[in-house]
């Protein structure tokens, strides 16, 4: 249950009711498949719209291919070399103004701490949350995306690393939830979970893939199967969690 970015275009975005850019958190499973489209292969971005005013966690699209984050003009590429086919917990987060206030996260999967890499935020009124790519620098990933949750607020690294962790599509904070995306196939690949409301849109043609075997997190009664004739996913499950 992911969801898959493989040609220039393709993204999922949202454009309404969207978190404050001086205090929000957006994580997520993440896998590399392929080289991008770009000198700059974009994995989560705010932005305003007009390529002034942006936040970015993006790949670097060289040889080097670190995982790095753009704060309008200040940059910071020191970020690890991300590996094909291997599964990353990856989060982007703004607090501020400060030196260090824009952040983003990384870890293998397996790993038991998160690696941080910083620079200074910005603050501007975001018209537009992407996810694998963005309309304004037109540069995508071509990558899997899974179980990816907003926050209204800046989630601390212990905090993400417990989530990390934990490895379950549940939420395991639901205060100042924004959205959350589990990206289940089918209809409901772009449905926010979280009880607000607010569904990704999908731009291009993104495809379905397979999670990182994250397990379901809610009570073993509304643990859900899989079918072998259909492979959709069936309940019985509590009303705001049917698929």
């Amino acid at each position: 249950m992911a969801v898959s970015t493989g040609s220039s275009g393709d993204r999922m975005v949202r454009t309404a009711s969207l978190p404050s850019a001086t205090s929000y958190t957006i994580c997520g499973w993440w896998q590399k498949t392929g080289s991008g489209d770009g000198s700059w292969n974009t994995i989560y971005a705010l932005d305003d719209g007009g390529g002034t005013n942006y936040h970015i966690f993006y790949e670097i699209a060289s040889s080097v291919a670190q995982f790095s984050i753009y704060s309008n003009g200040y940059n910071n590429t020191n970020g690890d070399t991300a590996s094909l086919f291997t599964w990353y917990f990856l989060a982007m987060s703004n607090a501020g103004t400060s030196a260090t206030d824009c952040k983003i996260y990384y870890a293998s999967e397996g790993s038991s701490s998160l690696t941080v890499v910083s620079t200074t935020g910005v603050t501007f009124t975001p018209t537009a949350l992407s996810i694998g790519g963005t309309a304004t620098f037109d540069e995508h990933c071509h990558a899997t995306n899974c179980n990816v949750m907003v926050y209204d607020t800046v989630l601390t690294q212990a905090q993400l690393t417990n989530i990390m962790l934990n490895r379950q599509y549940k939420p395991l904070y639901w205060s100042n939830l924004h959205a959350w995306w589990p990206m289940f196939r089918g209809t409901d690949r772009f449905r926010d979970y979280s009880a607000n409301g607010y569904d990704l849109t999908e731009v291009g043609a993104c495809g379905s893939s397979f999670d990182p075997a994250l397990a379901w997190g809610w009570h073993a009664s509304y643990q859900p199967h899989v079918p072998a004739a259909t492979g959709q996913v069936v309940g019985p499950f509590p009303t705001h969690f049917r698929v």
